[in-house]
């Protein structure tokens, strides 16, 4: 993400070239974090709020695909401006998402760190 944020600071001469490599590792990435966070969310978290963390997370990605399919190559060079804020929405709720593994998630696989 600080990578990708740092490309829409810089808005490149060759938009197409620096965002889309990057957008589709971003999503094979955060399709992988899914399956792993999911199944870390099982283990160590209430059955109620497990559910209610994957359901969240599952809204998330639909989010994000949509913005995927929305934001054409074409459409973020004509609209970069409005491209560069919808990105930077979804980051905040992904960074949300990361503040909520840090209370949530890392306290309870970790519980002698998260104590010290």
């Amino acid at each position: 993400m600080r990578d990708y944020a740092a490309v829409l600071t810089a808005r490149p001469d060759d938009i197409r070239s620096a965002l889309l490599g990057r957008r589709v590792d971003f999503s094979r990435i955060f399709s992988g974090h899914i399956v792993a966070e999911r199944a870390t969310a099982r283990a160590v978290l209430p059955p109620e709020l497990a559910r209610r963390a994957e359901h969240e997370m599952l809204a998330l990605f639909r989010d994000y695909s949509a913005h995927i399919r929305a934001w054409t190559p074409a459409r973020i060079e004509a609209e970069w401006p409005a491209y560069v804020t919808a990105v930077r929405a979804l980051q905040m709720r992904l960074r949300g998402r990361f503040d909520w593994a840090e209370r949530e998630l890392f306290p309870r696989l970790y519980p002698l760190t998260a104590a010290a």
